[in-house]
């Protein structure tokens, strides 16, 4: 572990205090092969969102040259609209061949005036992969304020596990040799669907670049719980997952999800999330994910999760320790799940988010 010390809300602690925090340390076997369905929801949801950073917080990485430019405060209006940005099959139930297309929905948020080449963001709900729309909590107030200041942001849908969306055989077959119950089968089978239809929606955003003078090379991807579990998967996948294990003769609708448009992402805001939809497809598929090519990753968690142990947490950053990309980390101290209200040294989340994709993507900010 490269790091020497935890970050609080609002203080630095040494590292032999912060594992004070959890029953163990799980280190050690945090990167051991595993079968990724089991322990119940925790583990099919697998938010394993860490704490622990260098003093002044990133880990990592040289600072990039300037791009865009921001603005320091909310400053342009911003115009609010909602897209069809592609469709995707519902079914009733798992390997159902009779299903229909649905239209899956984005609110695009873009400022007004706002000069040159801007940075876009993904704002990704949650709701464990069966409920939640991309109209609920404190993420499209975050997309209005990143849009105020000069970004281009969507706010997405995505299919849930009551969609029954469509799943490759392989991943279905993974999911249901699992031993877990029903619920969390049903949940861990949505992640295949789910993560399709973001990659589409982003695509969707890069495709359109010259339309709303969108900077494709400053992208970021944030989400909470499950969608922060998506915004993950962008950061750290190639652009064929979640997009060619079918063919459009087995899921026509892929025929509009903007297949050719690039789906790269250069930074990852991870509220209470975790690496599960990169683990299953690694294990489902073979393959290895997480590399020095990933986006940096911001991580914010509470260490009274009740829906997911903090001791989960060391597990992302130890991901991103051993592949050398810059990270941050802080432990929201007593907070528990879904905890937007807090504060880290006294801002809110959405100015420590902000911070972070300033220095990664170095960008220009304006007073």
């Amino acid at each position: 572990m490269s790091c020497s010390s935890l970050r609080y809300s609002g203080a630095v602690k040494s590292h032999d205090e912060a594992k004070r925090l959890v029953r163990s340390d799980p280190r050690p076997a945090c990167r051991a092969k595993r079968t990724v369905f089991d322990a119940g929801i925790a583990a099919v949801l697998m938010l394993f969102l860490v704490s622990a950073c260098v003093p002044g917080g990133i880990v990592g990485g040289e600072a990039p040259s300037a791009g865009p430019t921001v603005m320091a405060v909310d400053t342009f209006a911003v115009t609010k609209s909602t897209h069809i940005y592609a469709q995707g099959m519902a079914y009733e139930y798992w390997g159902d061949t009779s299903g229909a297309a649905i239209d899956l929905l984005l609110d695009l948020y873009i400022p007004e005036d706002a000069p040159g080449l801007r940075p876009a963001a993904i704002f990704i709900h949650g709701g464990g992969f069966v409920g939640g729309t991309r109209e609920q909590g404190a993420l499209p107030r975050m997309a209005e304020t990143l849009a105020s200041r000069g970004w281009v942001c969507i706010s997405v849908d995505y299919r849930l596990a009551g969609d029954h969306g469509m799943v490759p055989q392989a991943w279905l077959d993974y999911g249901q040799d699992q031993p877990v119950s029903p619920k969390e089968r049903n949940q861990g089978l949505a992640i295949y669907a789910a993560s399709r239809d973001v990659k589409a929606a982003l695509r969707w955003l890069t495709a359109r670049a010259d339309s709303y003078a969108v900077d494709v090379t400053k992208l970021t991807a944030l989400g909470g719980s499950a969608g922060a579990v998506l915004a993950v998967m962008l950061g750290a996948t190639e652009p064929e997952d979640f997009r060619d294990e079918l063919t459009a003769s087995e899921d026509p609708t892929l025929l509009t999800t903007t297949l050719d448009a690039p789906s790269d992402v250069h930074s990852i805001v991870d509220f209470w999330g975790s690496a599960v939809a990169v683990e299953i497809l690694e294990e489902v598929y073979g393959v290895t994910r997480f590399d020095s090519g990933d986006a940096p990753l911001l991580i914010i968690h509470g260490t009274e999760d009740p829906t997911v142990p903090f001791e989960k947490a060391l597990q992302l950053e130890e991901i991103w320790t051993d592949t050398g990309v810059p990270f941050e980390s802080h432990a929201l101290i007593g907070a528990g799940h879904g905890a937007w209200n807090r504060t880290i040294d006294g801002q809110p989340l959405v100015e420590i988010a902000f911070d972070f994709i300033v220095r990664q993507q170095g960008l220009v900010v304006r007073y």
